[in-house]
């Protein structure tokens, strides 16, 4: 657990200036060696609107939050962008490892409103950043500009085992920006929207430096059309759970690697991180080429 709770800088579209509010700042010193992990999204979400709103009113509108020198739309409608801001708290050890690595292309399969894909912005060359949700899409296109990045491509289409059309269910809780392909999703609507495979998505590059999948319960479908991009990928940060991780270790260790856990979930979620050494990326390259 961190000593103390992370600068926080917070801009009201509305007001048009930066609230300071010290005695929020100092609550949040106060509790936060006690605040359990659990419960920090909704602490964050009653400080925040605490600065924005000091007399406890609603929030009316859309405001921007700068936090570990990246900045963040906060749409009035839709908390579970937070998860996003603190991303480095709520997955400390996949927020690390994947900051800590550097190339020329970053895949991010599920970017939702880019909580990975604007805090790499400037360690790779090239980000390819994957993204259905159409809400969720709009607030990662203005996350990208408010970061001021200009190496990001963003495809709005679901990724999956075949190039096609499918059904994206929404949450019944209201979460606009989260979505899946997988019909036991815990769906309240959906649309329909293009799905297409990595494979195809990524032919014109000949080496993948990382590649991270938060495919919402899909990950094993995104899995079955990548087995080129596998072959080509240095490493891979992926989002699993009871239901596929069994089945994701097997293809990971099938390509050459090496499967270790990262952050535990909510959920029973968990990321895994797949990496292997030149030997294993060359064996791979061989075992699939016989097949």
């Amino acid at each position: 657990m961190l000593d103390k709770p992370p600068r926080l800088s917070v801009k009201s579209m509305e007001l048009g200036r930066v609230v300071h509010n010290r005695r929020v700042q100092w609550v949040r010193r106060a509790v936060w060696s006690t605040r359990p992990e659990s419960s920090r999204l909704a602490y964050y979400s009653f400080v925040l609107r605490r600065a924005l709103r000091p007399e406890g009113t609603a929030i009316r509108e859309d405001a921007i939050v700068e936090h570990g020198g990246v900045r963040f739309l906060l749409p009035k409608d839709d908390s579970e962008v937070l998860y996003s801001v603190f991303i480095d708290e709520m997955e400390p050890l996949t927020c690390k490892l994947m900051t800590s690595l550097k190339g020329s292309v970053f895949v991010d399969v599920g970017a939702n409103v880019g909580a990975y894909t604007v805090r790499l912005g400037s360690l790779f060359g090239k980000i390819v950043s994957i993204e259905p949700n159409p809400r969720a899409a709009e607030v990662l296109r203005r996350n990208i500009e408010l970061n001021h990045l200009h190496n990001v491509d963003v495809v709005e289409e679901a990724v999956s085992d075949s190039a096609g059309e499918t059904t994206m269910n929404v949450p019944s809780s209201g979460k606009t920006t989260r979505s899946s392909i997988v019909e036991s999703y815990n769906k309240g609507s959906y649309f329909k929207v293009e799905t297409n495979t990595l494979d195809r998505l990524l032919d014109e590059f000949t080496k993948i430096d990382l590649l991270k999948i938060d495919a919402e319960m899909a990950e094993v479908k995104v899995l079955n059309g990548a087995e080129m991009t596998l072959d080509k990928t240095a490493t891979v940060i992926i989002e699993t759970g009871s239901w596929s991780e069994k089945r994701v270790t097997e293809i990971l260790e099938k390509h050459g690697f090496d499967v270790a856990d990262l952050d535990i979930k909510v959920n029973e979620c968990k990321n895994v991180s797949a990496t292997r050494t030149n030997d294993n990326r060359s064996q791979s390259h061989t075992q699939a080429s016989s097949m």
